[in-house]
């Protein structure tokens, strides 16, 4: 990868991070904190939670509903965001290039 572009996704994913972030500790602070995705998602729109389902099950299938969305959507809702923080935090870090030389070791 050249040093431009990763420079680039290293700066996209502290973006990224920061807004996720910001986003977590709104939901975590507003009330109530503890509310559920779907909860959330339904008082913004109702008819969401069936269209999500329909789709979910159309592009992925029914295992995909049962083991990674329907458990996602009864976590609270601040948590996903925190989830992507810590993701794209990582990322950023992991690929931030060294500023220190190379050390040699003497053998």
């Amino acid at each position: 990868m050249q040093m431009h572009h990763r420079i680039w996704l290293v700066r996209a994913l502290a973006v990224a991070a920061a807004v996720f972030f910001v986003l977590s500790v709104l939901f975590a602070t507003a009330e109530p904190y503890d509310m559920p995705m779907l909860q959330v998602l339904a008082l913004i729109d109702p008819d969401w939670p069936r269209a999500f389902q329909d789709t979910v099950l159309g592009w992925f299938g029914h295992g995909f509903w049962l083991d990674v969305a329907q458990p996602l959507l009864v976590r609270p809702i601040w948590l996903l965001p925190a989830c992507l923080t810590l993701l794209c935090a990582g990322g950023a870090f992991s690929l931030t290039p060294s500023s220190s030389p190379p050390t040699h070791r003497r053998s």
